[in-house]
């Protein structure tokens, strides 16, 4: 029995989950056999020679056992696909593929890719016990799909009070590209700058995320108010026309409030002439 999918996909791998192994398992654990190794079902996800995406499913001798458990037989199979993006791309208008398997038949709807690079989101997440903090960028939040291949994102901060740890860019997997990072200086603010590669090297798209980390400098934990510490984010295109015009939606700040550093002290008679202090930062 086989099932093809429709364009634009292409078949990457797949996996699968039983009630005798409920754990999603790699795509190597092909079949499903009984307790006395007879074959019950064996899988196989491929791009056939047309380069359509297809699973073929094989049923062997054990799934005909009068005392086979359902249980043991039953699966879901997790299917992993990539879109081509030949076919669906900024020239398109949209389109529907329809998959049609046993009893039910599923739609998916793939509308017009959006025209402007629009949304930017900054996101804080302290880690003060270690003096670090994760800023979270986030790009095309508001046109997912749209194209980032030479978006350049800047990050700007105060280095009186911060210093850049690392940079990464969390893709397919995750990038280190501090040293890819331009560094200027203006108003006060250090610039850390990153571009996206050309679309000669691959073809990236909205979302994208982004993790810039900063370890606070001790002139922050000495300050006896508490610090406001601020991170902004900016877009800029080599085609400013790629960009929406609205500011709003192509420049983000977050912040993070250091409290000032407290020490308490208590004490706590144990017994006699025992005293327990703790000392509380």
């Amino acid at each position: 029995m086989s099932f093809t999918f429709p364009e634009p996909f292409v078949a990457v791998g797949s996996d699968f989950s039983t009630a005798n192994l409920p754990e999603r398992k790699d795509s190597y654990l092909d079949d499903i056999r009984t307790d006395e190794d007879k074959l019950l079902w064996k899988s196989t996800f491929r791009n056939n020679a047309e380069g359509r995406a297809e699973l073929e499913l094989e049923f062997g001798k054990g799934i005909e056992d009068p005392d086979l458990d359902v249980d043991e037989a039953i699966a879901n199979i997790f299917l992993h696909f990539k879109m081509d993006h030949s076919k669906w791309n900024e020239e398109s208008d949209g389109f529907s593929s329809e998959i049609e398997l046993p009893k039910m038949k599923h739609i998916l709807h793939f509308p017009r890719l959006p025209e402007l690079i629009s949304g930017v989101k900054k996101t804080a997440i302290p880690h003060l016990d270690r003096g670090k903090i994760e800023w979270k960028i986030e790009v095309g939040t508001e046109s997912k799909g749209v194209r980032l291949n030479g978006l350049t994102i800047t990050d700007s901060f105060n280095e009186a009070e911060q210093k850049l740890i690392s940079a990464k860019w969390n893709s397919t997997s995750v990038l280190d590209i501090k040293n890819e990072l331009v560094r200027t200086e203006s108003g006060g603010r250090t610039h850390y700058s990153y571009t996206f590669p050309p679309a000669s090297d691959s073809i990236i798209r909205a979302p994208q995320t982004l993790t810039f980390t900063t370890g606070l400098k001790r002139a922050v934990f000495e300050d006896p108010y508490p610090s406001h510490i601020q991170n902004t984010v900016r877009l800029s295109h080599e085609d400013p026309t790629k960009l929406d015009p609205d500011p709003l939606k192509t420049s983000s700040t977050a912040e993070q409030i250091v409290e000032k550093v407290i020490l308490k002290k208590e004490g706590q008679q144990i017994s006699g002439n025992r005293v327990r202090w703790k000392n509380q930062f």
